[in-house]
This record gives structure tokens, C-alpha cells and sequence, in this order.
């Protein structure tokens, strides 16, 4: 209150607490002196003081970085790395007091720590954005359909779509075992009344916005790869496309690089070709010789999900003719592999070492924010070696990446005291 005595000592014990607050750390004497202590000596007004602290902390590029010229990297920088690798937020009070009581000198206490955090909200919060970036889901415009084709796909199916495909998601990731795999070839889906009777699932529940969890029988779903929101976005309003389909196995899960075609190409229209189905008219359209560079991958795997329409609806023929699943892909070792349909690609895919290195790739990425060749070349591969040997725990892996990132940090800042102590 303007008229407690002691308002001005509780304000500046407040800017201390909120100055160590944005630098993470306790204040020694010549920073408490430098933010807080000066202003509430030299400014008359409570207010002015209190202003000019805020200020000056959040120009500080003690504020502004996340590292700012310390001399060796210290536990208190380690929180901090823990915290923005898991969280994209501060250190709790919890790690800062464990970094205060030297808990984060050594692997042991810094795995404790990552060990808890891994579970809280905040790292499922940022683990959420991951899978929206791996999955490419946030790249989808506003998904819409042919009204006269499919009257029932409507804005309400299109969000009922997302939170399926969220809930499968998390579902995996949260489980005891966090098995990644399991994204590639789980054969369950989140349904409620609504999607049920669009996709031709039985359920028992009389409430139609409660989703349940149901197994899809004969093959007919291999994960996120064949769920409808994905087939959905990556299709457009009256047909499947396999072009964008391929282009995301091959991007995404597999982690290959694709140049981006050389002029603007429009897909043959449907009735331009009545009779032919929509993988014959993307064989038509890429045949020569110059799209095949990057066709000849895409295309294929494209093909092995055409069992599922523009909405994401598993077809057994269209326009009266068997659908053509069957497609092929040259692997990074040379080895080509053949397949046919979703179910057998998500074989393919769960034991290939490709998806793998792609996921663990970005998965670092999203968490560190630098690819893994920046900390050491045989990262990556050191990387998808613990995946394996932790049965492909998605949570372990985001465990091992932040613990041993902050551990190479602190290595390397102090090789560089070292050096620069050299004479």
C-alpha cells in the first residue's frame, strides 16, 4: 500500500527477486548493486525506482541471452539449459535451488532433474508443438472438401479430426513405454459418434463429443501416417494426392532432401480424365524424364497410402477399378525395398534406421534449437544408437538430448577458459 512504512523495502525486495528471476541466478553484490540497490538510493519515487529496474533488466543481454560471457559454465547456467531445452521457459525453484546446492555438477543430479521435468506440463506442452511441426500439420490451410462429393466433411469433422490425431499422439508419447514405433504402426484411433459414422467404426456411447479409443481391424490403419487429418491435409478437394503425400514420408519421416520443382505445375484436373484413377494420372503428368529426379521417390511412396481418399476414408477401388498401393523405395544404403500399402511401408519403416535418424534429428532441433552436427559430428548417430538401446522411448530421448547437450556446453565453455587464460 502508498502508506506502509516499509513499501519501499518490499518493492526493492521484489526487484531483486524479479532481476534474478530474468537472469536465472542469484545476484552477487555488484549486480544487485548495478539493477536494484542504485536506483532505490539515487530515484526519490517508489515508482520511478521500480521502473527504471525493470527497464534496465530487460534491455540486459543477461535477459536478452541466454549465456552472457561468464567465464565457465556454471550450474546455474546449466538449469537454464535444462529449462529452455525442456520447457522454453525458465528454471523452477526447484532446479534453481538444486543448481544452488551444487545437485547439477555432475551427470547424475542433471539426469535427476531432466528425469523430473520431462513429465511436467510445460515439456508436454513443447513435445505437442514438436509432433504439430514434424507431422506438418501446421503447414495445412483451411481443410475443406467438395460439398456435393463429401457433404458430411464439415468444419466441426475437420476439428473433431484434430483432436483425434492429438490424442493418439499424446497418448503414445505419454504411455509408460513412449514407444516411437508405435506412431508408425499403432492400428488404434480416437473416435467419437460423428467420426465413427464417417469412417465406418462402431461405438457404444451416448454422448457424441466423447472420444474413445478404438482398434481398426484388417490392416486398414499403420499410425499417423494413415490418419485421417493427415490424409485429409494432404489432399485436395476432390482427390488424394499422392504428390503430397510422398513428398511428406519423404521429408518428414525419412529425412530426405527435395528440391523444390523448378516452375509451378498444376495437377491434371479429374475430369480432364475421367476414366483414370488418381495414381494414373500422376504417372501421366510426372513421366518425363526431367520430374522423375524427384518423382521417382515421392511418387512411390505416395502410392502405398492411395487405399485412403481425400478425406482420409479407405477405399478399396476407385472409379470402379482396384486401387494400386503397390510402391518401392531406394534406401540411403543402396538396398532397394518394395511394398504394398500403408501396412507394409509402416513395416518397412519401423525397422529402418532412416525414420529414426530423421526423427532424432528434428527432435534435437526442436529442443536445442541447432542441429546436432553443431555439438559433434557422430552426434546424430550416438543419438539414434541410445533411441535403440532405450526401445525408442521418445521421452528418453528427450532426456539423453538435453542432458548431454548441457553437459558438451559446459565442456566446451570450459576448454574455452582454458584458452583463453593461455598466455
Amino acid at each position: 500500500k502508498p502508506d506502509d512504512a516499509d513499501r519501499k523495502a518490499k518493492v526493492q525486495a521484489l526487484c531483486e527477486k524479479f532481476v534474478e528471476r530474468a537472469f536465472h541466478r542469484p545476484l552477487n553484490d555488484e549486480l544487485k548493486e548495478f539493477f536494484v540497490a542504485k536506483h532505490f538510493r539515487e530515484v526519490e519515487s517508489v515508482e520511478d525506482a521500480l521502473q527504471r529496474c525493470v527497464i534496465l533488466t530487460l534491455k540486459s543481454p543477461r535477459f536478452t541471452f541466454r549465456e552472457f560471457g561468464q567465464s565457465e559454465f556454471d550450474a546455474f547456467d546449466t538449469a537454464a539449459w535444462l529449462s529452455f531445452s525442456l520447457w522454453d521457459s525458465l528454471p523452477d525453484q526447484q532446479l534453481l535451488d538444486a543448481a544452488g546446492k551444487g545437485q547439477l555438477n555432475d551427470r547424475a543430479g542433471i539426469e535427476r532433474q531432466a528425469q523430473r521435468m520431462v513429465n511436467d506440463l510445460r515439456t508436454r506442452a513443447k513435445l505437442a508443438r514438436f509432433f504439430r511441426h514434424w507431422l506438418r500439420v501446421d503447414h495445412f490451410p483451411d481443410i475443406a472438401k467438395d460439398k456435393e462429393l463429401y457433404p458430411e466433411f464439415d468444419e466441426q469433422v475437420v476439428s473433431d479430426l484434430r483432436t483425434s490425431l492429438e490424442l493418439f499422439v499424446n497418448d503414445i508419447a505419454w504411455s509408460e513405454k513412449s514407444d516411437f514405433r508405435e506412431l508408425l504402426k499403432s492400428d488404434e484411433m480416437y473416435v467419437n459418434q460423428r467420426l465413427a459414422a464417417l469412417y465406418g467404426v462402431t461405438i457404444e456411447t451416448s454422448r457424441p463429443d466423447e472420444f474413445q479409443k478404438v482398434q481398426i481391424p484388417d490392416q486398414q490403419r499403420a499410425g499417423v501416417l494413415t490418419h485421417p487429418y493427415l490424409m485429409a491435409g494432404f489432399g485436395y478437394d476432390k482427390t488424394s494426392s499422392p504428390i503430397h503425400r510422398g513428398v511428406f514420408l519423404a521429408k518428414s519421416v525419412l529425412g530426405r532432401f527435395i528440391k523444390p520443382p523448378p516452375i509451378a505445375v498444376a495437377p491434371f484436373a479429374p475430369d480432364l480424365h475421367p476414366g483414370l484413377t488418381t495414381r494414373r494420372r500422376i504417372e501421366l503428368q510426372t513421366s518425363p524424364e526431367s520430374c522423375q529426379n524427384c518423382h521417382g521417390m515421392i511418387n512411390p511412396l505416395g502410392f502405398s497410402l492411395e487405399h485412403f481418399d481425400t478425406i482420409g476414408r479407405y477405399r478399396s477401388e476407385e472409379f470402379g477399378k482396384p486401387v494400386d498401393s503397390t510402391g518401392d523405395y531406394f534406401a540411403v544404403n543402396g538396398t532397394q525395398v518394395s511394398f504394398d500399402g500403408s501396412a507394409e511401408l509402416s513395416q518397412f519403416l519401423i525397422t529402418s534406421p532412416e525414420p529414426q535418424v530423421s526423427f532424432v534429428n528434428q527432435l534435437f532441433q526442436s529442443l536445442i534449437n541447432q542441429p546436432a552436427q553443431a555439438f559433434d559430428l557422430k552426434e546424430l548417430d550416438r543419438l539414434r544408437g541410445h533411441f535403440e538401446e532405450h526401445e525408442f522411448s521418445i521421452r528418453s530421448e528427450m532426456v539423453e538430448i538435453a542432458v548431454s547437450t548441457a553437459l558438451k556446453a559446459k565442456a566446451v565453455s570450459a576448454e574455452l577458459a582454458q584458452d583463453n587464460s593461455t598466455p
